[in-house]
Parts: C-alpha cells; structure tokens; sequence
C-alpha cells in the first residue's frame, strides 16, 4: 500500500493551507523578537468560538486521515494483486488458496458470480466492493448509484456542516459564506 497518494496529498495540501497564515505570523513575530527590532508579540488571545472551531477541523482531519490509513475500502483485485481483467477462475482460486477451507462465504460466491460481467467491474472500480457485494437488486449503473448515494451524500453533507460551522458570525470568516 502506497502511503502517499492523491488523498494523502490532498489531506496535507488542506492542513497546510490552514496552517500557513498562522506559521506566518508567528514567523515573522519570532523572526522580529529575535532581531530587537519590535518587542515580542504577544498573539492576541482567540475566543472560545475560535478554539472549538479549532478543535473541530482537526477533529474533522484526524476523521480522514483515519479513514484514508486505516478504514480504506477493500478490493479484491488489489488484494489478490491482480488485473481488472482476470478471469474469475483465478480471483477463485486465489480467494480459496487464501482461506482455511476450499469452501467460499457465500456472499464471496456471489460477488465472483457478478464479477464475470465485465461491466460489473467497470462498477466495482466505480462504487466500490460494498456495493457490488451488498446490491442484490442491482443490475445497472443507475441501481449501482442510487445504493452509494445515501453514503456519498452524509460525506458531503459533513463538509457543508463544517464549512457552515467554519463561517458562523464571529470567526471572522462569515465573507467565506
């Protein structure tokens, strides 16, 4: 597993950016104290409003990184470390060479049997294992996405939430609205 990836980068692209101006300010008020040319700075004392908001992204970024580390979606394919366009016989045989007994879960027998369509991987790679595994009822790409839809939108709707939160009068950052 690759550490540095586009989620990654990403991920510390944003903090970096959150960073900055405050790395900044103490830069220059570090760079000044040391030089005698001003007294030292004392940063102003932020409001409690400000330390929860704090609080909260670094909350909401350790919840990412967690997921990105730790809770990555699985896939078979690089699991077993095999081309999207191998044959289902041998993601079988390679799936039983790795368990206990010779006989698959069921709901492992399931998902190779969608797996022979080649359009099912196309939507594998596209929604996801769970998707594929867990849509009995799924057949298109319109089934496939209506299923991921719920999830996708309680991600986005969290983002909104803490850009709501992020902006709220008297964080200074209400024009961001």
């Amino acid at each position: 597993m690759a550490i540095f990836g586009p989620n990654i980068d990403s991920l510390i692209l944003t903090a970096l950016l959150i960073a900055l101006p405050t790395i900044i300010t103490y830069g220059r008020s570090l760079y000044e104290a040391m030089t005698n040319r001003n007294p030292p700075a004392i940063p102003p004392k932020q409001s409690r409003l400000l330390q929860y908001l704090a609080i909260l992204v670094l909350l909401h970024s350790a919840y990412i990184l967690y997921v990105i580390l730790f809770d990555a979606p699985s896939n078979v394919f690089t699991t077993l470390n095999v081309p999207l366009t191998a044959p289902t016989s041998i993601l079988h045989a390679k799936l039983a060479a790795n368990s206990l007994d010779d006989n698959l879960p069921p709901q492992t027998e399931a998902l190779l049997t969608r797996l022979q369509s080649f359009d099912v991987r196309g939507y594998y790679v596209r929604f996801g294992h769970d998707a594929i595994q867990r849509c009995d009822y799924c057949h298109t790409f319109t089934d496939f996405g209506m299923f991921v839809a719920p999830l996708v939108g309680l991600q986005y709707m969290r983002t909104i939430i803490l850009v709501g939160f992020m902006t709220l009068p008297g964080s200074g950052k209400r024009y961001w609205r």
